[in-house]
Parts: structure tokens; sequence; C-alpha cells
């Protein structure tokens, strides 16, 4: 699917990124919260829990789409992907602890 051409594809490209990254943690956040209703884990364990669920939910589709190829991702890149996922997963889990 074409977005454009030239630097209107890049920018819509980078939008249609961060939308769809907004969507992921939503819906990250809302079946974690489904599924904990009936128990809850530790903040420890549930956020890297979160993080990988997160991960996966933006990076699997990214891959299949060939939009990215992590196997040719050097350290800082992956490093720079799972830092604010694991930011993303300690603070979903966090909160969902203090709003129960």
């Amino acid at each position: 699917m074409r977005l454009g051409e030239g630097e209107d594809e890049e920018h819509r490209e980078e939008a249609l990124g961060a939308l769809l990254g907004y969507v992921t943690g939503l819906g990250v956040g809302a079946a974690y919260g489904l599924a904990r209703r009936g128990g809850d884990l530790p903040v420890w364990a549930a956020g890297p829990l979160l993080a990988a669920a997160a991960m996966a939910g933006s990076d699997l589709p990214a891959t299949a789409l060939k939009g990215t190829d992590p196997t040719t991702w050097s350290l800082a890149s992956w490093v720079s992907d799972i830092v604010p996922h694991l930011a993303y997963g300690f603070t979903a889990a966090s909160v969902y602890r203090v709003r129960r």
C-alpha cells in the first residue's frame, strides 16, 4: 500500500507507525485489565510480560509487512526498542495496580 510519494509518504508512514503504537498500547493494556480481573500479578512480573506483548504487537506486524527486519538490528536498535516497551509495561502494570 502506497501512502503517497517522496516526503509525503515518509511523513505518513511515521504518523501511521505512531498511531498503530497507540492502538497496540491501548489494546495490550485493555487485555491485561480484562485478564487480571480475577487476580493480580506483582508489578515486577507483569511489567516484562506487558512489555513483551507490546513488542510483539508492534514488531511482528511490522516484520510481516516487511517494514523492518529485526535480524538486521544492531544492539543499539534492540535497546531502543526494548527500553520504551519496558517503561510501558511497568507503567501499565503500576497504574493497573493503583486503580484497582
